[in-house]
């Protein structure tokens, strides 16, 4: 059975535990959940040593179920307040289950100035002095400690806006190719690792990888592959695009963030188009795709090389490239790289990012569409200059310390690529999630539904059945979150009636699928506890500008008033 390893930071102790029959069914965000709401004071400060931060794996790691080596990374957010769980591909959740471990929860701070890195093995932690990493960016960082521990590490670290407990400072993960390319961005988890005084942690591979038992072996390879068979051929728009693809269909429905949020649509899009993309990356010899982790069939990442060839980053994708591209009216697909690296290495969510240059754009401090201002800027970050660290501490707080008033975001988290005067059903999740603004809460894009695939859940721009598409679609993903495969295999009523059936292969629990919405249910209910407990305001309302400003072309408001949401979390809570 898998366990649990405890890492205590002021004592310098570990413990490799036994789950309990409370957590035994865990894993992901679940786990994460549970852990937060029974272990840490919900009032505490999310920079204290009472919080935690946790690393857990899903309950399909290491199988052949597509794409399920996503790790979840939670704790108390400095940037919302309440709770936060944001996952990432890269091999660290992959490599976790090997060593036979479903979480790894570092807890308490060193009373003395310092920092560390953490080396995990089967059989102990060792803890060495990490002061000679002190500053450096994510690639610096990794390059040292493949240098020394070898190539076969993974790896999860942070760059100096987490060592400076910046807001909206991620962890980064190694992907299969030893780069620390792959981010949990959002929540500022970033910030929560580096006042633990945690530099990286690296995690060893094993001589004999561990492997959780299946109950039915032939019963669950059967179902698995019959359900890669029709997944893969489904997704192979992403497998040749990558999440880019969303930049034209958003701007075509008029929904894609363009100067902050004032339009939906781009006169550059073609510039920074998943097909000139595809082009330029092709072209230079880079890869148009990648897997993100072990066991991805979708493969929807990159790598983008500059014109010379040589390697400038990964995981390129759709948020990135619309937030700090047509939101800051910058149409140059080079320009977006450099940002997307730079962020990558200082180890910054380029989402918030987004928004805070934005915010910073509308106070003049920036010129709107000045990409060597913004690459400027935050190189001011690992400097450590009042302006650097300004920026990435959010777009709250840059709105706040500038005079800004308009800033979107829902519980001090910046807005994710789409408007919510088109994408309605995003605008509710928005609203409404535990997690703050955040899109991978509950992915209403076009074509997706909820739980019954004969329902009309109306158009992407119609306010007709979108509260209802946006509670099912965040129980769908907390279940995804929790068994830790990415939710681009789907958020669906097919998907998830193929999760049950290997679920109950490998585990024998014979569960319904009423078992297993209670199960993303009790998530979603336990993550609003915490925030209730935490004071986290239960206001279910959007900047106000969204309401009040039509959004051209389309002219969209976003017409669910914060009064009919106003019972969402009750729905969980009761």
């Amino acid at each position: 059975m898998a366990k649990l390893l405890r890492i205590n930071m002021r004592t310098k102790q570990y413990k490799f535990e036994e789950l309990s029959d409370e957590y035994s069914k865990l894993g992901g965000r679940a786990l994460i959940a549970k852990l937060m709401i029974n272990e840490v004071e919900p009032t505490c400060h999310p920079l204290g040593a009472e919080n935690k931060i946790i690393f857990a794996n899903g309950l399909f790691v290491g199988t052949s179920f597509p794409c399920p080596g996503r790790l979840s990374v939670g704790g108390k957010s400095p940037l919302t307040g309440g709770i936060k769980e944001s996952n990432v591909g890269g091999l660290a959740a992959t490599r976790m289950g090997q060593l036979g471990l479903r979480a790894i929860v570092i807890e308490n701070a060193p009373e003395e100035n310092g920092l560390y890195i953490l080396v995990i093995s089967k059989e102990k932690v060792e803890f060495f002095d990490g002061t000679v990493f002190k500053g450096l960016g994510n690639y610096a960082t990794v390059e040292k400690l493949r240098e020394k521990w070898g190539e076969k590490i993974a790896t999860i670290s942070i760059g100096p806006a987490g060592e400076q407990l910046l807001a909206a400072a991620s962890v980064a993960a190694s992907d299969l190719y030893g780069r620390p390319a792959r981010h949990a961005g959002r929540g500022g988890m970033g910030a929560v690792l580096g006042s633990k005084k945690v530099k990286a942690l690296v995690l060893l591979r094993p001589d004999e990888p561990e492997q959780d038992p299946i109950r039915d072996s032939e019963e669950f390879k059967n179902i698995t592959r019959e359900f890669n068979q029709i997944l893969i051929p489904k997704k192979r728009g992403m497998t040749i695009y990558g999440t880019a693809g969303m930049v034209r269909v958003a701007n075509e429905l008029g929904g894609l963030p363009t100067q902050n949020f004032r339009v939906g649509k781009f006169d550059q899009m073609e510039n920074i188009s998943a097909e000139k993309l595809h082009e330029i990356i092709t072209n230079r010899g880079g890869r148009p795709t990648e897997a993100c982790s072990p066991g991805c069939v979708i493969r929807c990442s990159n790598m983008y090389v500059d014109e010379k060839g040589n390697y400038l980053t990964s995981g390129f994708e759709y948020e990135t490239i619309a937030m700090n591209g047509s939101n800051l009216l910058i149409g140059d697909l080079d320009i977006l790289a450099q940002i997307d690296r730079t962020c990558d290495d200082l180890g910054l969510d380029t989402i918030e990012m987004g928004n805070a240059m934005a915010v910073a754009m509308e106070a003049g401090l920036l010129k709107w569409g000045d990409g060597a201002a913004v690459l400027a800027l935050l190189k001011e970050v690992a400097q450590g200059t009042p302006k650097g660290k300004l920026i990435a501490s959010g777009a709250v707080t840059v709105g706040k310390v500038l005079g800004v008033k308009r800033v979107p975001h829902c519980k001090g988290q910046g807005f994710p690529a789409y408007d919510p005067r088109v994408f309605k059903a995003m605008g509710v999740t928005f609203a409404t999630s535990p997690m703050g603004a955040d899109h991978t809460s509950g992915p209403a894009i076009p074509g997706r539904k909820g739980w019954d695939p004969d329902k009309d859940y109306g158009d992407v721009p119609e306010a007709r059945c979108k509260v209802e598409l946006a509670r099912e679609l965040q129980i769908a993903v907390s279940i995804c979150d929790a068994f830790g495969f990415c939710f681009f295999v789907g958020p669906d009523k097919w998907v998830l009636d193929y999760v049950l059936k290997i679920l109950n292969a490998k585990y024998g629990w014979n569960w319904t699928f009423e078992d297993l919405i209670a199960y993303g249910k009790e998530i979603l209910r336990t993550e609003h506890e915490f925030n209730k407990r935490a004071g986290v305001p239960q206001i279910n309302r959007l900047p106000d500008f969204f309401y009040a400003e039509p959004l051209p072309p389309t002219n969209n408001k976003h017409d669910i008033s914060a009064d009919s949401l106003k019972g969402f979390q009750s729905f969980f809570l009761d």
